[in-house]
C-alpha cells in the first residue's frame, strides 16, 4: 500500500493529473484510504467517489460507467471556483 501510494503520487505531480485512490473494492461497505500528507482536494475527490459507491451500493449494482469523470468534474470545478477566490 506505502509503495503504491508513493508511485501514484509522483505521477500525478509529475504528469500534473488528478489521481485519486486508493480506491478498495469488494468490500460490503463503501472504504477508501487516505495518507496523512492528504490535500484537502484529496479528502473531496475520496469522498466523492466514496459517495458513488455507497449510491451504487444500495441500488444493488457496479458504479455507473463514467463516475470517475464525473468525479473529476466535480473536483475541477472545485478547484476553478476556489480558484476565483
Amino acid at each position: 500500500l506505502n509503495t503504491g501510494n508513493t508511485t501514484y503520487k509522483a505521477v500525478q505531480q509529475a504528469s500534473k493529473c488528478v489521481a485519486i485512490g486508493p480506491i478498495m473494492q469488494g468490500l460490503r461497505m463503501p472504504v477508501n484510504d487516505l495518507s496523512r500528507g492528504c490535500t484537502v482536494t484529496d479528502i473531496v475527490n475520496t469522498v466523492i467517489v466514496t459517495c458513488i459507491q455507497a449510491i451504487a451500493g444500495k441500488r444493488g449494482q457496479e458504479a455507473p460507467a463514467g463516475w470517475e469523470s464525473a468525479a473529476a468534474a466535480v473536483s475541477g470545478a472545485r478547484a476553478a471556483a476556489a480558484a476565483r477566490g
